[in-house]
């Protein structure tokens, strides 16, 4: 698949570094699932992001496979 959301049941904050099985020139596209510790990503590492991400209730980050390990945002919705 290519679309996934996120846990709300984090027990503590949970940074995501990397995504399993990527296919290169896909896309993408992560739901935040919220909770009180949501899954966030940071703009650095294996992450091309405009900002840090951090996935509220139904934010939603689009990201292209560049190559394995390799993320590029290009899109995003907070709501």
């Amino acid at each position: 698949g290519n679309t996934f959301t996120t846990s709300a049941a984090n027990t503590s904050p949970t940074p995501i570094s990397d995504l399993g099985n990527p296919t290169v020139g896909q896309y993408v596209t992560l739901i935040g699932g919220g909770g009180t510790y949501p899954s966030s990503i940071a703009d650095s590492g294996n992450f091309n992001l405009n900002v840090a991400w951090s996935a509220a209730v139904d934010d939603v980050l689009i990201l292209y496979v560049q190559a394995d390990d390799d993320y590029i945002e290009v899109g995003r919705v907070d709501n």
